[in-house]
């Protein structure tokens, strides 16, 4: 136990303690038999004397590094889930789906907002019992100074907006879900997910998970 605790990155001058705090709440409300309306609210901050260090602060697409560490097919560079070939969205962080998965800042406060619709019901069917489309926007405000190592600029207001598909399925006594999101919209095309120089703010981008968005 070394309780004058240890220096991080190797650099005895900075502080390696800092304090990290996240809260969310969400909610979801069926409208009518076919509809049914999602919300989010998050808000996280990592900060010290000294910057957090990068897998601690609040990263803007979903989990930070240290959660992916739960999920085998997520915790390791060669695993079935990472690489280039996949945009696998880990729920969590501010939950802008449209954002780049390693864009981390020092604080924000995240709103995640999604309406959904079904559009067919299996209730004895295993592989597709619920079939349903959604409409989504996630909107934040960062907060710190700490310059993006992706772009060389500061992050403030985020957002993005798009459409998904929704595939409900069960297993034995095993459920989960197959989520498809096109965040079509992203008002920063320097952090989004699949950019390419020169791309503008309305772009077809796509991520995917095995976990409800909210």
């Amino acid at each position: 136990d070394n309780r004058s605790g240890v220096a991080a990155s190797g650099r005895t001058d900075l502080d390696p303690f800092y304090f990290r705090s996240t809260v969310e709440a969400s909610a979801r409300r069926p409208i009518g038999g076919q509809l049914g309306f999602a919300a989010r609210m998050f808000a996280g901050v990592a900060t010290g004397d000294h910057a957090a260090p990068k897998q601690r602060q609040i990263y803007l697409q979903g989990a930070d590094p240290l959660e992916q560490l739960d999920n085998p097919f997520l915790r390791s560079r060669g695993a079935v889930l990472v690489g280039d070939d996949f945009r696998y969205q880990m729920p969590g962080g501010a939950g802008l789906r449209g954002m780049d998965s390693r864009a981390s800042v020092p604080a924000v406060i995240a709103l995640n907002l999604e309406l959904e619709r079904t559009l067919v019901t299996r209730k004895d069917a295993r592989l597709f019992n619920r079939v349903a489309v959604a409409a989504f926007t996630d909107l934040a405000q960062s907060f710190g100074n700490s310059p993006q190592p992706l772009t060389g600029e500061r992050a403030r207001f985020l957002g993005d907006a798009g459409v998904g598909l929704r595939l409900d399925h069960r297993i034995g006594d095993t459920r989960f879900v197959t989520r498809f999101d096109l965040p079509l919209f992203v008002s920063r095309p320097s952090l989004a997910q699949d950019r390419a120089p020169g791309d503008d703010k309305v772009a077809f981008r796509c991520v995917f998970s095995f976990q409800p968005g909210l």
